[in-house]
């Protein structure tokens, strides 16, 4: 049966790399209290076509529904009162994962969650999109203790160079930092709200910092120190 998701519209709007819309929803047992996911369902919104997907390969994994997924955001953000709705399912990093909306009690959106459908405690959310997804492969790493790899090759690393270019880039409250350096060939990149002196990072700077390393050109740093004024 369709699962029940309380909060927000029950069937979502996902397009493809063609652009072709299709509805989609999740399904769980005949049991309303159960949060498992047993499959999944696309309707193709021009022919109606509709399709199923399940069987072993879903039912077998121990997937939280989206009922679950909505159930951990609200959680999350019990102390605001915000609530998560219109749950999707994505493969993210090589995961199945919930990609969910967060919304006030006007519906007005606050920020974006990530909801591992394998264990619903791994939950990333951020205002930024971005943001959002550097946390989430962040908790993939550390929270698997490797063992969720998002590209297979990711690693904690950390590293200590001179800046030789930065860019800034304003973001609605927030400022964007990016940065290259002498050492490395990797774009790394950082928020003001997650390190305040971000805004002071100038190309000669000598900088401490800790990423998660993967195949990807861009990366989020965890954490940067500038040695150069020692913040």
């Amino acid at each position: 049966m369709p699962t029940t998701w309380e909060e927000g519209d029950e069937v979502v709007a996902v397009f493809d790399q063609e652009g072709n819309m299709s509805w989609f929803t999740d399904h769980t047992t005949l049991d309303e209290t159960s949060k498992s996911l047993v499959g999944y369902s696309l309707i193709n919104a021009r022919s109606g076509k509709f399709t199923y997907y399940g069987g072993q390969t879903v039912s077998s994994s121990g997937l939280a529904n989206g009922s679950a997924a909505i159930n951990s955001v609200n959680k999350t953000f019990l102390k605001d009162q915000w609530t998560g709705a219109s749950p999707t399912l994505y493969n993210i990093y090589g995961e199945e994962t919930w990609f969910v909306p967060v919304t006030d009690g006007n519906g007005l959106l606050r920020e974006l969650a990530l909801v591992n459908a394998k264990n619903p405690q791994i939950l990333a959310h951020h205002k930024n999109k971005a943001s959002a997804f550097a946390s989430y492969k962040n908790l993939l790493v550390s929270f698997g203790s490797g063992q969720m790899d998002p590209t297979g090759s990711a690693q904690q690393k950390e590293i200590q160079g001179r800046i030789v270019r930065v860019s800034f880039v304003s973001e609605g409250a927030d400022l964007r930092v990016k940065w290259m350096m002498d050492n490395s060939d990797k774009v790394f990149v950082v928020l003001e709200s997650q390190y305040p002196y971000a805004g002071f990072l100038q190309a000669g700077d000598q900088v401490r910092v800790q990423y998660v390393d993967t195949e990807e050109l861009v990366v989020t740093a965890s954490k940067v120190t500038n040695l150069t004024v020692n913040k």
